[in-house]
């Protein structure tokens, strides 16, 4: 006997319903805005009732009906007497001056300008798609300036020998990158820091002798 199956596939959008935003009052349902003005219309009618009734309900008309308006009348979502002090607070900082700005919006600079003063704020950062590698380009003098780390665990624990070996080979480096006509300057730059003596604790481990001397 066929069997008809009603189970959705895999690939099919499932569709999903929000529930309506919960919102909790002190006494049915209403808010404690909603509650302070309804308790004044009702003070003015019980008022113009007590007083004697009659024409003096209608001189209270407008507070109590105004109190209704504002208690169940909504508006954007809520209540009207709930935009009161949202309305209050804005009034308040529109006659303080704080909705206008003390200075002029700076416009977001372009991608790749630095914000540098005086000559220097000709200078843009360009990366390279390839490599990846950044630059700064100067307009003006038409060149790229370019950056390259070289370091070493550690130098000073290598025999001397092999200091100067490597000392040669860099300076040989430098020597045919300045015969190059492309190259308008080269600076070198040496910075020590602190290190935390993992690298001459490796030495140590591969090369010292461990003779208890």
């Amino acid at each position: 006997m066929p069997r008809t199956d009603d189970t959705k596939t895999t690939g099919e959008l499932v569709p999903v319903k929000f529930s309506r935003l919960t919102r909790r009052g002190l006494i049915l349902g209403l808010s404690l805005s909603q509650m302070i003005a309804l308790g004044l219309g009702g003070a003015s009618l019980i008022g113009a009732l007590y007083a004697g009734g009659g024409i003096l309900i209608a001189y209270s008309a407008p507070v109590w009906l105004a109190a209704i308006t504002l208690t169940w009348v909504k508006g954007g979502g809520r209540a009207l007497v709930e935009w009161i002090p949202v309305c209050a607070w804005w009034l308040w900082r529109t006659t303080g001056g704080q909705l206008l700005y003390r200075r002029r919006i700076i416009v977001p600079r372009p991608e790749g300008t630095l914000a540098l003063p005086g000559d220097m704020a000709r200078l843009r950062e360009y990366t390279d798609p390839e490599t990846g590698a950044g630059m700064i380009h100067d307009p003006t003098a038409n060149t790229l300036t370019v950056v390259v780390e070289v370091t070493h665990p550690a130098f000073v624990l290598l025999d001397p020998s092999e200091q100067n070996r490597r000392v040669t080979a860099w300076g040989r480096v430098l020597a045919t990158i300045c015969r190059s006509g492309r190259v308008s300057a080269l600076q070198v730059l040496e910075r020590t820091l602190p290190a935390s003596g993992q690298g001459l604790a490796e030495w140590w481990a591969e090369h010292g002798a461990h003779d208890d001397s």
